[in-house]
């Protein structure tokens, strides 16, 4: 939808380009690593948690992408403190704010 709306939309997955190839529209550029995506890039969205991915230089994808600097995380398999001291606006999906949540606090809907 975002490439339909004339959106510059650029996508990595280490394992699915192949696939991704196949079924995303051309107007998706498939890039070789987290940096090259991130590179100004406005809004950042964590759909995997493969290693390549969640292990990759954060500080680095964070100096690369522009502001508003928002970093989706559909996983939540990122540390949302040190996102924040990156300077991404991180949103962990199903966490409801920007806000760190401890190992083991219950959340209340």
């Amino acid at each position: 939808l975002l490439a339909e709306e004339g959106a510059i939309v650029k996508a990595y997955d280490p394992r699915a380009v192949p696939i991704a190839r196949k079924v995303l529209p051309e107007t998706v550029n498939l890039v070789e690593s987290p940096l090259e995506c991130a590179e100004g890039a406005q809004a950042l969205v964590l759909m995997t948690e493969w290693p390549e991915i969640v292990e990759a230089d954060w500080k680095e994808i964070a100096r690369l992408a522009r502001e508003p600097h928002l970093l989706f995380d559909g996983r939540n398999a990122l540390d949302a403190s040190e996102m924040q001291k990156y300077g991404f606006n991180y949103r962990g999906i199903g966490r409801g704010s920007s806000a760190p949540i401890r190992r083991g606090a219950m959340i209340k809907a």
